[in-house]
């Protein structure tokens, strides 16, 4: 069964992530100051659609995104999406600079369902074909579990 065969159930497991780099959590428990001006937004060109490929494939489509973020006049930093227990994760980019419509369209491109946006106080996920707020909460989650 795909696990994102409902709307509802795509974006509980959107906001329910956690995005991390190897040494800070941007949202999630305990998360840091942010490293990227916001609004900033989180994209990754891994599982188009949620249909899950090779690694390889994957890689290769990370890279795609890579070089056109290159092109653009933007701060970009790798950053990871995971599950609270880190069983699922994908690597993607942090960038601010962009709109959210650019974000949106740019994510539309490499067959996205929705991306994160980042503020001091939030994570938002976004439809990436409306460009509507799906779900948000808190980018900083209080607890003693540590993820990193």
């Amino acid at each position: 069964m795909n696990k994102f065969k409902t709307d509802a159930g795509t974006w509980n497991i959107y906001i329910n992530s956690y995005i991390i780099d190897e040494r800070l959590v941007w949202a999630g428990p305990n998360a840091g100051p942010l490293p990227l001006k916001t609004p900033m937004h989180i994209i990754t060109a891994y599982n188009p659609s949620g249909k899950k490929l090779s690694e390889q494939e994957n890689q290769q489509r990370n890279g795609l995104l890579w070089q056109r973020l290159q092109k653009l006049n933007v701060q970009i930093k790798r950053v990871t999406g995971c599950s609270p227990d880190k069983a699922w994760q994908e690597p993607g980019f942090a960038m601010c600079g962009l709109t959210r419509k650019q974000a949106c369209e740019l994510a539309d491109v490499f067959n996205q369902r929705g991306i994160f946006e980042l503020n001091r106080q939030q994570l938002l996920v976004i439809d990436v074909k409306s460009g509507a707020v799906k779900k948000s909460r808190p980018r900083v989650m209080q607890t003693a579990k540590k993820i990193i």
